[in-house]
């Protein structure tokens, strides 16, 4: 199970913040992450002119996608001629609904994102293939700033801008400015999400044993590792 999808195999999941995706459930449930990625390229390509915004809950996400779409934008460009998605979707429930997404084989859509791709100048892609994004968002802050400057290379002209800081159990933080580079970028914790507490922890401190705060033990200037409970 993909962490980004564990909320929406909840009984209680709201599909309806799904309407806009152009992936369908099928998909988006998927139990294969590779396979994922690629029937989420195939949609996106299927639906290129319509999508104007890319968003994953983290950085690495779309880098693992652009680097996929590197190796397989043949393949992908071959599924979307014929029709159907390549015999190595072994997930015959996922495989259906992206066919009934592409409504047909689609040639002349084929062809022009080969045209794109044979240049094999990945500089900017998101604008060559999807002309209408307005933005990508994503975190790109602590673990995942290391893969920052090459989003921007995929994204070229388009925004980027940073996402909410989310755990499989709640939210932990929203971020204010969106429009901030990794460097800059501040959360703000919700307290209410859950029960936090914070670890403290040096850098330069091997095995160092200490126990936890709540809240209101938290001293600035000190780095925590967050403990939540639900």
């Amino acid at each position: 199970m993909v962490a980004s999808s564990y909320p929406m195999h909840s009984s209680r999941a709201n599909w309806s913040q799904l309407v806009s995706c152009s992936s369908p459930r099928e998909v988006i449930l998927g139990s294969n992450l590779e396979h994922q990625m690629y029937c989420h390229l195939l949609c996106g390509l299927r639906n290129s002119d319509s999508i104007d915004g890319i968003r994953a809950p983290y950085a690495i996400s779309l880098i693992n996608v652009f680097s996929l779409l590197e190796s397989k934008w043949e393949q992908l460009c071959d599924d979307l001629e014929h029709g159907v998605p390549s015999s190595e979707i072994f997930d015959v429930v996922m495989k259906d609904s992206v066919t009934e997404v592409f409504g047909g084989p689609q040639p002349e859509l084929s062809r022009r994102i080969r045209v794109i791709c044979e240049d094999n100048n990945w500089g900017g892609i998101v604008c060559k293939l999807w002309p209408n994004v307005r933005y990508i968002r994503c975190v790109t802050t602590g673990s995942m700033k290391q893969y920052y400057p090459r989003l921007k290379h995929y994204a070229g002209e388009v925004p980027l801008l940073g996402g909410d800081y989310f755990a499989l159990e709640c939210c932990v933080g929203i971020n204010l400015d969106i429009m901030q580079p990794p460097e800059t970028t501040r959360f703000v914790l919700l307290p209410t999400a859950a029960y936090f507490e914070f670890l403290p922890f040096a850098l330069d401190e091997i095995n160092v044993v200490e126990e936890t705060v709540d809240i209101s033990g938290v001293e600035e200037g000190k780095m925590y590792e967050v403990v939540v409970t639900t």
